[in-house]
């Protein structure tokens, strides 16, 4: 069989037949003699080598020099030009010119310029490739069909993503290594052996290197392979630079770094096992290489980390062979690192951080950093440290101990604290007011407020070193003070017979009740304001009845008895109702058996206890009728019309009749309910025609 088959002659052959129309023109002057009998374009994951591989292997040649001599590029495709190699190669094989330029460098300036390159990334360094030592996987071989990825061509790929093996370099039965001379990718290729390639039990390659080269591979664009741990760190790196930083953190430095050119003796397999080692748990890996490049003269010596670590900083300072994103991701973990672990001084990350470009990553920041990130002096941030509102710590630094706050620490200060808003906005957002507006709105003075703060009626909220108080606490006890005067005074009446006394008079007098012992007894219904002044403002405007306050003097002092006087305004009844309560037996004094001295007259006194437990049962005839909304003086007949009896009926002038407030309450109820049952039967018989207003002319009532 043929293997090329004839094509198009020199123009000198006039009697030669015409050239096929399918066969792409030559546009050079001495074009091949014929095309390959079997063609197919190249794959998208194949490069050069790798395509002209599968084609000798289909068209049974001895390996791709047979397809090169076919074309007429016999002796080294770079000992011809690129646009000569295209169009040979392309109209030998009938592949589109466009699919094979893709697949060659740019330029081929010198033996150190590489020829071939990876479909996807014309920039990759001609050392960061290994075209002369091809390494193979068997069972991807065996599972794609002899299908060559020019990602197996990179050197940095050690391993088989796929099946966790180590890549295949020799042949395991004579153990020469792989060529390109080969007649097809499971064949080995040396004289005398030409053995189909195979492996018994496939080598395991280490965990971190099959995760470094799964990164690799999702960098190169290969598809269907497993995710790498490593992807959410370095994931956003190029091919180039990724492969650059593992060569970076692991070849010795070049000799001339002016000419940028890589002068490493190392192979690129030590350096992907060495670079996976540190990325496998970077940056903690990030201590030990640290500690595997240490400058033996500094050991014992208080150096800069410059100096401690010389190489490594050498490194980092090159940017030709360290690219800026690969720098920014490896300084940002490390300064983290040597901030959490370093047994030195911050200083130390700080300058780490300044050769990266100032990240703003270190965990540790110094006292004036953190004071002009919070628009404070510096005294405060020491005032902050030692009151535990921020972390910080003293690290000794050249000889001085020094204050160093934590960053994340400062961070969260800053949101909680709204440090990005300025005071007037902060006070707005929050409705918050200062000391001095507080005591203002509520008419006391500054320590009242400080008071009332402490008691816990005023919400207040801090933001250093301003103190602020709500605004909704504030008007929150004036709300207080006006539900307690409505219910006591209703609108209209004045207590202008009362003895009065205000909250200054309360604190300044002999009963010595402070603001916060008034509130409290307000808020618990045991003092109630008896005159409002509405030309004042804030707790100003109330005033309280003085024999009111006596007696709530004696029950802040622990006393267990009421005068006569004081039961009376308790109960809200008439001046000869206590007498007849105790004599009912609704009330207890001293004389029932509670004490040894009951007095006489208005010196009677009660028990507190017996008050309290009957206002929650009964109340006199003109509270239940302003609780209920009935007018007093006609309260006794509609009681009496309901056929409720009082518990203690009224026995003439200054007194009141007691009712159960449970009685009252069930029987307006069923008022009510009778009203408005009467009101609908009323309306809906108008319009049934029954006799009703509304009823039509045309129905006939019946009498």
């Amino acid at each position: 069989m043929t293997l090329l088959r004839r094509g198009t002659r020199s123009p000198g052959n006039a009697g030669a037949p015409p050239a096929p129309a399918a066969d792409p023109p030559d546009v050079l002057a001495n074009p091949p003699t014929g095309r390959l009998v079997v063609r197919s374009p190249p794959l998208p994951q194949e490069g050069f080598l790798e395509w002209l591989l599968r084609l000798s292997a289909r068209n049974i040649l001895p390996g791709p020099q047979a397809i090169l001599k076919a074309a007429g590029l016999g002796g080294g495709i770079r000992n011809h030009g690129r646009d000569k190699v295209v169009a040979r190669v392309a109209a030998l094989t009938g592949t589109p010119p466009e699919a094979v330029s893709i697949r060659l460098a740019e330029r081929w300036a010198g033996p150190r310029d590489g020829l071939f390159i990876v479909p996807g990334h014309p920039d990759l360094r001609r050392r960061m490739l290994r075209f002369h030592e091809p390494a193979v996987c068997l069972a991807c071989l065996e599972e794609d069909g002899g299908v060559v990825p020019a990602a197996w061509s990179l050197a940095a790929w050690v391993a088989c993503p796929r099946h966790e093996c180590r890549m295949v370099r020799t042949c395991p039965a004579c153990s020469t290594p792989l060529s390109w001379s080969r007649p097809a990718a499971r064949r080995c290729g040396a004289p005398g052996c030409g053995r189909a390639l195979f492996c018994d039990a496939p080598d395991p390659a280490p965990a971190p290197v099959v995760d470094l080269v799964r990164l690799i591979a999702k960098a190169a664009g290969v598809r269907d392979m497993p995710p790498s741990s490593l992807e959410p760190v370095f994931g956003s790196l190029p091919l180039k630079h990724l492969l650059m930083m593992i060569s970076a953190l692991d070849a010795p430095l070049p000799d001339t770094p002016d000419k940028k050119l890589w002068t490493s003796r190392r192979s690129g397999e030590d350096a992907v096992h060495a670079a996976s080692e540190l990325l496998a748990d970077w940056p903690r890996q990030f201590h030990a290489h640290l500690h595997r490049i240490r400058d033996p003269d500094a050991a014992g010596r208080h150096v800069s980390l410059q100096k401690e670590f010389p190489e490594f900083f050498r490194r980092l300072s090159l940017r030709a062979f360290f690219p800026e994103d690969a720098r920014t991701i490896l300084l940002k973990e490390a300064v983290a690192f040597l901030d959490e672990h370093w047994t030195g001084d911050p200083v130390k990350s700080q300058r780490l951080a300044r050769l990266g470009g100032a990240l703003p990553t270190s965990k540790w920041i110094s006292r004036g950093q953190a004071a002009r990130r919070l628009r404070v002096n510096t005294p405060a941030i020491v005032d902050l440290v030692n009151k535990g509102l921020l972390k910080g710590e003293r690290r000794v630094a050249a000889g001085s101990n020094r204050l160093w706050i934590d960053r994340a620490d400062l961070e969260r200060f800053v949101v909680e604290e709204s440090r990005h808003v300025s005071r007037e906005a902060f006070k707005a957002t929050n409705g918050l007011l200062t000391k001095q507006e507080i005591a203002q709105r509520l008419g006391v003075d500054l320590p009242r407020v400080v008071h009332l703060a402490e008691a816990g009626h005023l919400d207040q909220r801090g933001r250093y070193p301003d103190l602020y108080y709500t605004e909704a606490s504030a008007d929150g006890l004036v709300a207080m003070f006006e539900r307690a005067a409505s219910g006591t005074l209703p609108p209209g009446q004045t207590a202008s017979s009362r003895r009065l006394v205000s909250e200054r008079g309360l604190r300044q007098g002999r009963l010595s009740i402070d603001i916060v012992k008034l509130v409290e007894a307000v808020a618990a219904g045991l003092a109630a304001p008896a005159h409002v002044d509405q030309a004042k403002s804030g707790l100003r405007r109330y005033s309280f009845d003085a024999d009111e306050m006596k007696a709530l003097a004696r029950t802040l002092s622990g006393d267990t008895t009421l005068d006569v006087v004081a039961a009376q305004k308790a109960l809200a009844c008439g001046t000869k109702d206590v007498p007849r309560l105790i004599a009912a037996g609704l009330l207890a004094d001293l004389r029932s058996g509670l004490g040894d001295c009951g007095g006489k007259g208005v010196r009677r006194r009660v028990t507190r206890e017996s008050v309290e437990n009957l206002r929650r049962d009964v109340a006199p005839s003109s509270v239940l009728a302003r609780e209920h909304g009935v007018p007093a003086s006609a309260f006794d007949r509609l009681m009496a019309g309901f056929g409720i009896e009082p518990v203690l009926a009224r026995a003439g002038e200054n007194t009141r009749s007691f009712w159960r407030r449970e009685e009252v309450a069930a029987a307006l109820a069923g008022r009510e309910a009778r009203n408005a049952s009467q009101e609908l039967r009323e309306s809906d018989g108008g319009f049934a025609g029954i006799g009703g207003q509304n009823s039509h002319s045309c129905v006939e009532r019946n009498s």
